[in-house]
């Protein structure tokens, strides 16, 4: 892994209506960068362009960032995540990264990365979990795709909720279909108190309307609010902030 040295504690705060935009070859090597990445970096053009992107890389960032970003990339899927970056003068600056791959041909070409300022919040997670994950084997908690995931059985449940959606419906489905059959069973079989097939029926509706708030919550309100971005894109807002990135550590940090 790369090491940039010297680091200083001076901050350069990104501003929050600016965007910085790069562009690198599929080794990661730079190919084009705009004027926010120059200011923000402390670099000029004829420093940057055919430069490894790692040219910027912090030492307090973990290998384990990298590494997820990476194979997220390379697998063909965008990866997000909070980043602090060095300075040419060895202060920091941190943003939200996007880190989106390039196809020609069916094969990826390049990187693009798209970066805007995080939030308070955000920075505060992304110190907690970095530092966390620089313990290496001892960390609790691991990245898959940028997100923070708890080892052990701690994140069992969590593990659950990051299967593809056709199966975390599937499980629900099942569970309802089990909760009917023995609603059925207690009934017509066990002569068991009319009490516990009522509880058992009213388990399988209530399920039922969980998968339906499931569905509306973790499902339709994405996809709404990605049509808006999309919308904004569209319309030329290129500078449309995406507040819900990166807002995943945050969320899961605060539970630990």
């Amino acid at each position: 892994m790369r090491l940039n040295l010297p680091v200083t504690d001076e901050e350069y705060r990104l501003p929050s209506d600016e965007v910085i935009i790069t562009r690198t070859d599929a080794q990661g090597n730079i190919e084009y960068a705009n004027q926010a990445f120059f200011r923000s970096s402390g670099y000029d053009r004829a420093e940057i362009i055919g430069q490894p992107q790692n040219i910027i890389r912090h030492p307090d960032m973990p290998a384990a960032a990298f590494a997820d970003m990476w194979a997220t990339i390379r697998a063909g899927t965008p990866w997000t995540g909070v980043v602090k970056n060095r300075r040419k003068d060895g202060g920091f600056y941190w943003v939200l990264a996007n880190v989106t791959p390039v196809f020609q041909d069916g094969k990826p070409s390049g990187y693009l990365s798209v970066r805007t300022a995080p939030t308070k919040s955000q920075i505060t997670a992304a110190t907690k979990l970095y530092a966390d994950l620089k313990r290496e084997a001892h960390s609790r908690w691991r990245l898959s795709g940028g997100e923070a995931v708890r080892k052990g059985a701690a994140g069992v449940v969590q593990r659950l909720l990051r299967l593809p959606v056709v199966a975390r419906l599937l499980v629900v489905q099942s569970a309802q279909v089990v909760l009917i059959g023995l609603a059925a069973a207690s009934a017509t079989l066990w002569a068991a108190p009319p009490a516990v097939t009522w509880a058992l029926a009213g388990a399988a509706v209530a399920m039922c309307g969980a998968a339906a708030c499931y569905l509306a919550f973790n499902i339709l309100r994405p996809v709404m609010r990605l049509n808006r971005s999309a919308l904004a894109v569209l319309s030329g807002q290129l500078q449309h902030r995406f507040p819900e990135c990166g807002d995943a550590q945050t969320r899961l940090l605060g539970r630990s």
